[in-house]
């Protein structure tokens, strides 16, 4: 095991010979993991919300729009434009109803999208939000140190008493290392 010499070795409650070794090192390690992904996937849901909301140039958007195509209305916008003005030159009634048509149908798909695209953004920033009370609480120094409080519940007071029949924990010498 890493670091065997500043490992704890504790009892495990009930067992005869069963023990988990333990470095207080480790709890601070791992939260520091869980600390630093958090703030890593913070950071890509802002990415992606500054991408979204068209911050990052046209550059950064088109992964975006292949991904979440309701982002952007841009095609729908000028094809809703070339309808207005096709309708405005033609004499044919035939023809006005099917751009008629044509528009209502593009005015629809806009908003579909422009609403599509609000709720997309609501959910990033409740991720964020979520994100950022998470890393704050796995920050805290009060996190850590309850952490190790926990970890240190196990101690060699817990042994069970010479002679009483219990398992062994599951290990087969007894030890189980985290």
């Amino acid at each position: 095991m890493l670091f065997q010499q500043s490992s704890k070795h504790r009892n495990i409650p009930g067992t005869a010979r069963g023990k988990i070794v333990t470095n207080p090192g480790f709890a601070q390690s791992a939260v520091g993991i869980v600390v630093d992904s958090i703030r890593d996937a913070r950071n890509t849901m802002k990415y992606m919300q500054d991408v979204a909301e068209g911050k990052m140039g046209p550059d950064g958007m088109e992964t975006m729009r292949k991904q979440y195509p309701f982002l952007t209305d841009n095609r729908e916008r000028a094809l809703l434009q070339e309808y207005k003005d096709r309708y405005q030159k033609t004499d044919s009634e035939e023809e006005k109803n099917a751009l008629n048509s044509g528009i209502l149908k593009l005015q629809h798909v806009i908003e579909k999208k422009a609403q599509m695209k609000k709720q997309f953004l609501e959910h990033l920033r409740k991720l964020q939000d979520n994100a950022r009370e998470t890393e704050k609480m796995f920050a805290s120094e009060d996190f850590l140190s309850e952490i190790m409080e926990k970890s240190g519940e196990v101690s060699a007071d817990d042994t069970p008493p010479d002679g009483e029949d219990a398992p062994n924990g599951g290990a087969e010498n007894g030890d189980i290392d985290l």
